[in-house]
C-alpha cells in the first residue's frame, strides 16, 4: 500500500516518468527523484523535520519546483512554523498562481496568522478559477467577517446568490451578518428570498415570520403563520405563535390557558408543546398565577401520551414546585419505568422521596441510581446522605469517599462535599472546625435545597440560629417542603 502512494506521487511530481524510454535521465535527475523519495517515505513515518532536509535539498538542486515548495509549507503547518509555512506557500503559488489547492492552502496559513487581507485575495483568486464553488464563498466571507468587514462579507454572499441561487446556508449566514449589523430590511430581504425560492417550505416562512414578530411587524408575521396554517395544518410552530400573539399582553395564566386546546391538539408534535412550557415550569411557584393551568395542562398531556416518558417527567417537575411531593415522586417513578436513562430524572426522583422522608425507598433508589450512574457524584451524596439517616453510618461513610473521589476536581461539587464530609463529621467536630469548614462555602453557588437545609443544621449545631433559620427558609425557597423544614424552626 506504501508502495502505490508513492508511486501516485510520484507520478504527480515526475509526469514524465510513466513514458520515458530507458536511459534518458541523467544521474542528477536519478538523485532528484531518489531525494523525493526519501522525503515521501519521510512523510509517510511522520518524521516531519527529516522530511523537510530531503524537501530542501531538492530545492538546491531545482529552485523553481512548486510543488517541492508546497510540500514544505504543509510540511511546516505540521510543526507549527506558520511564518516558513506561509514563505513557502507564497513561493509555491508565485509559480504556479492558478493551483486551487496551493491557493486555498495558502489562505488558510494566512488566516492562522491573522492576514486576513492577502487570504482575501487568495479566496477572491479561487472563485475567478471557480464561481460556483459555495464552501469558498462562505469562507471568503468569514474571512472578511473576522477582518470587521461586515458590509464586504455581505457583498461577497450576495455575489454567491447572484451567481448560484439562493439556498439555506448562504441565506442564514448572510441573514445573521444583516441582523448582526442592525440592518432589518436587508435581513428581512434575505429570509422573503429564502421562502420566494422554495414557497412550500414551512419552516422558512416560520422562521421569516419569528424575525417579522421581532422586529415589531407582528400583522405581517400574523399573515404567514395563517399561510402555514394552510399549508400545514397541525403546524406547532405557526399554531402556538398564533396562540401567544392573541394573549400577548396578557398574564402567563392567562396564556398558559389560552394552550389547552393547542395541548389537546395531537397534530402538534409533543416536542414543540413541551418546549413552550418549558420556560414557565422553570420559573413556577407553588401559589403563582399560572400554577393551575400548569397542572391542568401536564395532567392533559399524560392522558395524551401515557407511552411516552417525557409527559410524566412535566407532570412531575409541576407536582414538584407546587409541593406535591407524593405525586412529584409517583410521575417521576413512571417515567423512570418508561426510561430510565435520564439521570436528571433519577436526581428529581430521589429528592423527591427525601422531600417525604421515605428513606426505605430512597435507599433502594438511590443504589440503583449508583448503579446505572457510576460516575454522578449526586447520587453518592444522595445515597450517603439517606444511610446515615438510616443509621448505616459506616456504608454512608463509603460512599461518600466514592463521592469525593469522583468529583474531586469538579467546581460543580466543592461546597457540596465540603457540606457533606462536615455533615457526616460533625459529631467528631469542635463547633469552631465546623464553623471554619461553613467559612469556606459561597452560599450563591448552592442552589439545591438539600444542601442549604444541612448548612441551616450545622449552623444550629453551633449555635448560630438566626444564620441557621435564613438558612432553611432558603432551602424552602429552592423548592423544600416547608412544613417539614417549620418543625425545626418551631414556625
Amino acid at each position: 500500500m506504501r508502495f502505490f502512494i508513492i508511486l501516485v506521487f510520484t507520478m504527480a511530481f515526475f509526469p514524465s516518468i510513466t513514458d520515458a524510454q530507458a536511459g534518458i535521465y541523467s544521474e542528477t535527475d536519478i538523485d532528484y527523484q531518489s531525494l523525493f523519495f526519501d522525503a515521501e517515505l519521510a512523510k509517510q513515518q511522520g518524521k516531519t523535520e527529516d522530511q523537510i532536509d530531503f524537501l530542501r535539498e531538492m530545492l538546491k538542486r531545482k529552485k523553481d519546483d512548486h510543488a517541492v515548495y508546497f510540500e514544505l509549507a504543509k510540511a511546516y503547518q505540521i510543526i507549527d512554523n506558520n511564518e516558513l509555512a506561509q514563505k513557502n506557500i507564497e513561493k509555491a503559488i508565485d509559480l504556479n498562481p492558478s493551483n486551487e489547492w496551493y491557493l486555498l492552502i495558502g489562505a488558510q496559513i494566512l488566516e492562522k496568522g491573522k492576514q486576513y487581507n492577502k487570504a482575501t485575495s487568495y479566496y477572491q483568486s479561487l472563485l475567478q478559477i471557480n464561481p460556483k464553488n459555495l464552501a469558498i464563498y462562505h469562507q471568503l466571507a468569514l474571512t472578511q467577517l473576522n477582518n470587521k468587514k461586515p458590509t464586504e462579507a455581505a457583498a461577497t454572499l450576495e455575489n454567491c446568490i447572484v451567481r448560484n441561487g439562493i439556498d439555506e446556508d448562504t441565506a442564514r449566514r448572510l441573514f445573521d451578518i444583516y441582523r448582526n449589523s442592525n440592518r432589518k430590511d436587508q435581513a428581512r430581504n434575505t429570509l422573503e428570498r429564502l421562502c420566494e425560492s422554495s414557497p412550500d417550505n414551512t419552516r422558512y416562512m416560520n422562521n421569516l415570520a419569528g424575525f417579522l414578530n421581532d422586529i415589531g411587524e407582528t400583522k405581517e408575521a400574523e399573515k404567514i403563520y395563517h399561510q402555514v396554517l394552510e399549508l400545514d395544518p397541525s403546524n406547532g410552530p405557526a399554531s402556538m405563535a398564533l396562540v401567544k400573539e392573541k394573549t400577548v399582553k396578557s398574564k402567563a395564566g392567562d396564556y398558559l390557558s389560552s394552550l389547552i386546546p393547542v395541548m389537546q391538539n395531537m397534530n402538534i408534535p409533543l416536542d414543540n408543546k413541551i418546549k413552550e412550557l418549558m420556560p414557565y415550569i422553570s420559573t413556577m411557584s407553588k401559589n403563582g398565577a399560572e400554577t393551575p393551568a400548569l397542572i391542568e395542562i401536564s395532567e392533559l398531556l399524560v392522558d395524551a401520551y401515557p407511552a411516552d416518558a417525557k409527559v410524566y417527567a412535566i407532570q412531575g417537575d409541576v407536582a414538584f414546585y407546587t409541593g406535591n411531593y407524593i405525586g412529584a415522586e409517583k410521575a417521576y417513578e413512571k417515567s423512570i419505568s418508561i426510561n430510565d436513562r435520564q439521570y436528571i430524572l433519577w436526581d428529581q426522583w430521589m429528592v423527591s422521596l427525601w422531600e417525604r422522608e421515605d428513606y426505605q425507598k430512597l435507599e433502594k433508589v438511590s443504589f440503583d441510581a449508583v448503579d446505572l450512574f457510576p460516575n454522578e457524584a449526586s447520587a453518592y451524596i444522595i445515597r450517603s446522605l439517606c444511610l446515615e439517616k438510616t443509621g448505616n453510618i459506616d456504608e454512608s461513610m463509603e460512599y461518600a469517599d466514592e463521592a469525593n473521589f469522583i468529583a474531586a476536581n469538579s467546581q460543580r461539587f466543592k461546597f457540596p462535599l465540603v457540606i457533606l464530609n462536615t455533615w457526616l463529621k460533625r459529631n467528631d467536630l469542635s463547633k469552631d472546625e465546623i464553623k471554619d469548614a461553613l467559612s469556606r462555602i459561597k452560599l450563591n453557588d448552592i442552589q439545591s435545597h438539600i444542601y442549604m437545609e444541612l448548612l441551616g443544621d450545622l449552623n444550629n449545631i453551633t449555635g448560630n440560629k438566626e444564620v441557621a433559620r435564613k438558612m432553611w427558609e432558603k432551602a424552602v425557597e429552592l423548592g423544600a417542603d416547608p412544613d417539614r423544614i417549620h418543625r425545626k424552626t418551631g414556625a
